[in-house]
């Protein structure tokens, strides 16, 4: 058998060489390659090829669709063109230059050899129905112009006598014996009909005698020697004296063009099956280009496409079960004529795509459905197969990318936070304090920091509840990682959810794409809540649950979030005495206060003073260029002997303008410190009722405020409830329901 020879018009040089190395192997010669519509045509003049396949999009002056309609309308040869999901208009055009085909790049070898096959078979079968047409016409025309050289059987009936007469071609056509009278068989000629062709012949004949009609009919007769054969009569009567005394006629074999039709019809009935075929493959291959299709509206499109393709639509129904769902045409109705095929992807049969005819229509013994029907079923599970397996990788890489971006953003974050973490200004290093009660502290959170325990850190405003966080996050296992800081006191208590927990894409106005939380970065390392005292009360159950769980959901979502974050909380308030007013959830303080670490004011530090002025100076000498070397004992008095009730901060602050305000290499505080040191000077000799006042709120602090009973401050300093209460009215100590807010 002679190769097919085959033009590649693509200007993709990769493209084309895979092409024609798949072509090749299958056993198909090249022809040439080219890369524009003009050599094309060119090429197509030259080689002429059995089969083109050309690219829609090629480079040059005109597009595959062009040159294909020029070389359509010159030379009857197929094509095939080359697409990647090309837009509707595009399509259409191409569809008006009548294709044999499509394939979509990049190209399956499967896909080749099967799409070049049914172009060169169509192709094939549309030559041999032009040759058959042709040579149907020129025979007819033959023997209407040649009826007496014709092989054409004659005949005659006496309409006297009824006596007939036949012609030696008749004979022979008829396969009777050429000593058998005619007149003498059962009813005359009638004898090789059947009962339904003798009934219409008898009336013809009799027609034909009274009334003067001719006739020209075709039958199919069975020969004395029992073969079938297709035969066509023509009569016309003989009239003398205006009646019919006889009739005369031709009795021509016409089986040979009969046969020809048969097979031209068959032929054509193959050629519209086999486009029904690519016309539903090719529309399944279209429905992916649609670009905002789900995979759920393709294979309801692919089921909706299958009746039309099969023999008898208007009785087919198609099911397809898929992942757990079921798409159906509709009216949709199971019967026992039924034919399925799986659908693989990867690998594994994960689907099932069924077809049903609701009655019969051939014989038990052929089947229900032609060969052709159950291979293209097959055809178009195994195709599903691989948009379905398509799809899932693009779903796949989507996620993976969105997941990367997620990491990526998570990164970005956290590098944000340990940017923030070297850009301090103090660190552990350089922790300044001789002071007992403060060492007692550090040592505390020493301890601490190896261990997962919840911390709660206490103290007043500038106290460094910070710097112990840092300490207890710097020495555990976490270290490694960013410690996650929120100030619950600084965000706005509508935005305070979103940024500890995140929030999903339309979970509130403004909310335009997924957020991650500060709980969700924190996920392995630390978080520290600083001003905890200012949560909001409806917020505290989602944070008690992080503690108590581990989990959360996303502000709007509804997805569980599973996470591993240490706490660390901080406050200047007293939560207990917040529980109690019902301000502060009690299992909120109980679960927080697991291990906690009071930070003493600086007050009570006045022996560190001079270590931290120090520190400053040699901080702030750098930062604004001063050589500040000598402290006078008058400016560390004033210092030591003021109440700070902003703490190491309001130190740090008075320090900072202290060696901006300071000329030579001399600490001086200026004239605007006189103000704040002129009432702790003058209370350097405090008077009894101040003794008094600070004793007692120092015991108040011991008992969290409490006055009264066993735990309270009159039973620790040994005076009756009555006479606390009096001497806390003249101090002017405000008492609330047993309890003094410190």
């Amino acid at each position: 058998m002679e190769k097919a020879r085959i033009l590649i018009v693509e200007d993709e040089a990769i493209t084309a060489m895979a092409i024609e190395t798949s072509l090749q192997s299958i056993g198909y010669e090249v022809t040439s390659i080219v890369d524009t519509g003009k050599k094309a045509i060119e090429k197509t003049e030259v080689d002429k090829p059995d089969i083109i396949l050309m690219d829609i999009h090629i480079k040059g002056e005109m597009d595959g669709i062009e040159a294909a309609d020029i070389i359509r309308s010159r030379f009857e040869i197929p094509i095939v063109y080359l697409t990647a999901f090309d837009d509707k208009k595009r399509l259409k055009r191409a569809k008006q230059t009548q294709p044999y085909g499509y394939l979509l790049k990049p190209v399956q070898d499967k896909d080749l050899k099967v799409t070049v096959e049914i172009a060169l078979y169509i192709a094939k079968v549309n030559a041999e129905r032009n040759r058959m047409e042709e040579k149907l016409i020129k025979s007819e025309t033959f023997l209407s112009k040649t009826g007496q050289i014709a092989k054409v059987g004659g005949w005659e009936i006496d309409g006297e006598t009824k006596k007939v007469f036949w012609t030696k071609e008749l004979y022979r056509i008829t396969e009777v014996p050429l000593d058998y009278d005619p007149s003498s068989l059962e009813k005359k000629a009638i004898v090789f009909f059947n009962a339904e062709d003798q009934i219409i012949l008898d009336k013809v004949i009799q027609r034909a005698f009274v009334h003067n009609e001719p006739y020209d009919l075709e039958f199919l007769i069975t020969t004395a020697k029992g073969n079938k054969k297709w035969v066509r009569t023509i009569c016309e009567p003989v009239v003398v004296n205006d009646q019919v005394v006889k009739l005369t006629g031709t009795f021509q074999d016409i089986s040979k063009r009969k046969q020809a039709e048969e097979v031209l019809q068959k032929k054509t009935i193959d050629i519209g099956e086999r486009v029904k075929e690519l016309n539903c493959l090719h529309g399944i291959s279209e429905l992916v280009e649609k670009l905002d299709n789900s995979l759920a509206e393709i294979l309801q499109e692919v089921v909706d496409l299958i009746p039309p393709s099969w023999q008898f639509p208007d009785i087919t129904s198609s099911r397809l079960v898929f992942d757990d769902q079921e798409f159906k045409t509709k009216k949709f109705r199971e019967s026992k004529w039924k034919q399925a095929a799986k659908i693989i992807v990867h690998g594994k049969p994960l689907g099932i795509l069924e077809v049903f005819y609701l009655e019969r229509k051939r014989e038990e013994q052929e089947g229900p459905f032609l060969k052709e029907e159950r291979n293209l079923l097959n055809s178009i599970a195994e195709r599903l197969g691989k948009i379905i397996a398509r799809i899932q990788s693009e779903e796949n890489l989507r996620k993976a990318h969105q997941q990367l971006r997620q990491f990526t953003d998570q990164l970005k974050n956290q590098n944000i936070y340990l940017q923030n973490e070297i850009n301090l200004t103090h660190n552990i290093g350089k922790i300044i304090s001789k002071n007992k009660e403060f060492l007692k502290v550090l040592s505390m959170a020493e301890k601490v920091a190896t261990s997962q325990t919840t911390v709660l850190i206490t103290g007043e405003t500038g106290t460094g509840k910070e710097l112990i966080a840092r300490i207890v996050h710097d020495l555990s296992d976490r270290k490694d990682t960013p410690l996650i800081k929120v100030n619950c006191a600084v965000l706005p208590a509508n935005l305070i959810e979103s940024e500890l927990f995140g929030h999903e894409k339309g979970a509130f106005t403004g909310a335009i794409s997924c957020r991650k939380g500060r709980f969700e970065l924190a996920d392995n390392t630390t978080i520290f809540l600083d001003e905890i005292g200012d949560l909001p009360l409806d917020l505290q159950s989602k944070l008690l649950r992080v503690l108590q769980e581990g989990e959360f959901e996303r502000l709007g979502g509804t997805k569980t979030i599973k996470v591993n974050v240490r706490v660390l909380a901080a406050t200047n308030k007293n939560l207990k005495k917040l529980s109690a007013e019902g301000k502060f959830r009690s299992d909120l303080f109980y679960r927080l206060a697991v291990f906690p670490i009071e930070c003493p004011p600086l007050r009570d530090r006045k022996d560190d003073i001079p270590l931290l002025v120090n520190h400053f100076i040699e901080i702030f000498n750098t930062k604004v260029g001063k050589k500040i070397e000598i402290i006078p004992q008058h400016v560390l008095n004033s210092l030591q002997e003021y109440h700070w009730p902003g703490n190491i901060r309001e130190l740090e602050n008075i320090i900072e303008r202290a060696v901006i305000l300071s000329s030579g290499n001399q600490l001086e505080l200026g004239n605007w410190l006189s103000k704040d040191t002129q009432s702790t000077a003058k209370s350097s000799i405090p008077s009894l009722d101040d003794v008094q006042k600070e004793h007692i709120l120092h015991v108040l602090r011991l008992t969290n405020g409490k006055v009264s009973g066993e735990s309270g401050a009159a039973k620790i300093l040994n005076m009756n409830r009555s006479t606390l209460l009096g001497r806390l009215k003249k101090l002017g100590i405000k008492v609330e329901r047993n309890t003094v807010q410190i």
